[in-house]
């Protein structure tokens, strides 16, 4: 039995929460391996990370609540994507400092690496996607639509304080 465009949105959406979700579980799970990360010097970058986790899952989870019925939420959404994306390559980067800082053994890293991978994939598709069916509705974005204003992806309009 096929499934109608409505289940098949809603699928391609759950795969996408689900993989995202999964990230910050597999996250959470590698920062706690003391044989990676030890307790003596694990503040120095897996709060960091678990805080990019959260903050690019927060993000995610926002961007999909938005229900897309004027122009502007079509902006705000694509613009929420875009600062999800964001925060994976903030993500991935740390968690690649931290493991050439801490000399980790990379095959405890890998299924992370392909969950993070996967889960971009997923976003940038779901992006692509929500950008041609609202682009039917209303109309292609122009590129200053697709900026945000200087500051805006960061709370608070500038860089959090460490």
């Amino acid at each position: 039995m096929g499934r109608g465009p409505n289940e098949k949105k809603a699928s391609e959406k759950a795969q996408f929460l689900g993989s995202a979700k999964l990230l910050v579980k597999e996250t959470s799970r590698i920062l706690r391996k003391e044989d990676l990360f030890p307790k003596r010097a694990r503040w120095q970058y897996c709060y960091a990370i678990m805080n990019a986790a959260t903050d690019f899952y927060r993000e995610a989870i926002y961007a999909n609540k938005i229900e897309v019925k004027t122009r502007q939420l079509m902006v705000d959404r694509y613009n929420a994507q875009s600062r999800a994306i964001a925060r994976l390559g903030a993500m991935d980067a740390l968690m690649t400092v931290a493991a050439e800082d801490f000399e980790c053994n990379v095959n405890p890293l890998t299924k992370w690496a392909d969950l993070l991978v996967e889960t971009r994939e997923r976003l940038v598709g779901a992006r692509a996607a929500d950008l041609r069916r609202y682009e039917k509705h209303f109309g292609s974005l122009s590129a200053d639509e697709m900026r945000e204003p200087a500051g805006a992806s960061v709370p608070g309009g500038g860089w959090p304080e460490s």
